[in-house]
């Protein structure tokens, strides 16, 4: 059959045709009598299918190889669509990237073109480079010891595994939340309180938190009842007044570490426990665990005293 006829099977232009003869894709026999070019069946089939390929973006060298035998069809799919979902993360990091910029209005190119590359970074850098990145930041933002304890209650959360759209819009917004916020004055009144508290040794203190995580993250699974914790502590309370005056001290000072942390980084705070509700599952739980074990210590206190938590502290442990 002439290029006319194969053009028409196919459905590409002679100039297509042409093309993929002078890569050596398909090679017609030339008759000698008058010059034309033939083509067979099998070069329609081999057209049809670069045609095909072609609308799938498969580059025409894959394709060649393909058609010379040197690759397997499934090999060059494969390698292909390993390419495409990469750009389609790229695409996608970008579009988290481009709404959450329309967000945010900048004062100038600089520091606009800065934010991009930041954040754009944040989200192709390894698990334990997010972590790394997390760590420095609240430890840059909050200052001395204050700093090393809101890591030691994140650190165990930070393993960040990024698999979703929702993920990466949280992960950006966590980011950008401690990248805004302004590093907390160390003279704050809540700064030189954590300065003041003694937890010993960070490590065995980092420890013994990882461990009060992880019974709070399991606390779903046990029906406890806190009645025993709440009589032990009615009983050592009541026998010991040092310890009793310690805790009263400790309470109204506490009192107003948490109206003046509050004041400062509640915001901050709760901006962080909604992303990383999203980013890490175990985080989501141990939140939910928090609320189940205040709702218990509260039953156990009504069981034992006939008042809830607040009535029964506000009653016994006045100044």
């Amino acid at each position: 059959m002439n290029i006319k006829e194969v053009s028409l099977k196919t459905g590409l232009t002679k100039r297509a045709i042409k093309y993929y003869e002078d890569l050596k894709m398909i090679e017609p026999h030339k008759n000698e009598e008058n010059s034309y070019r033939e083509y067979s069946e099998e070069h329609v089939i081999k057209l049809n299918l670069i045609a095909a390929l072609r609308m799938l973006n498969i580059p025409l060298a894959d394709i060649k190889e393909i058609l010379e035998g040197k690759r397997q069809f499934n090999e060059v799919m494969k390698s292909s669509l390993d390419i495409l979902n990469k750009k389609m993360e790229e695409l996608e990091n970008s579009k988290v990237v481009i709404s959450k910029l329309i967000d945010k209005s900048f004062d100038n190119y600089n520091e606009a073109g800065d934010n991009v590359v930041k954040l754009r970074k944040s989200l192709e850098i390894s698990m334990m480079e997010k972590k790394k990145l997390i760590s420095e930041m609240i430890l840059d933002k909050f200052p001395g010891k204050f700093g090393q304890i809101v890591l030691a209650w994140h650190e165990p959360f930070l393993n960040i595994n990024i698999d979703s759209e929702e993920k990466k819009k949280a992960w950006i917004e966590l980011v950008e939340v401690l990248d805004d916020i302004d590093t907390i004055d160390s003279n704050s009144y809540f700064v030189k309180w954590y300065e003041n508290i003694n937890i010993g040794d960070m490590k065995q203190y980092k420890n013994g938190v990882v461990k009060f995580t992880e019974n709070i993250i399991g606390i779903k699974s046990k029906a406890e009842d806190m009645s025993e914790d709440v009589k032990a502590f009615m009983k050592l309370t009541k026998e010991d007044n040092a310890l009793k005056e310690r805790y009263i001290k400790f309470k109204y000072s506490e009192e107003k570490f948490i109206e003046e942390e509050t004041k400062v980084v509640g915001e901050v705070r709760n901006k962080i426990t909604s992303c990383l509700k999203v980013l890490n599952e175990d985080f989501k739980e141990y939140i939910e665990g928090l609320s189940i074990m205040v709702k218990r210590s509260n039953d156990a206190f009504i069981k034992e005293t006939g008042s809830d938590v607040e009535t029964y502290f506000k009653n016994n442990f006045k100044k």
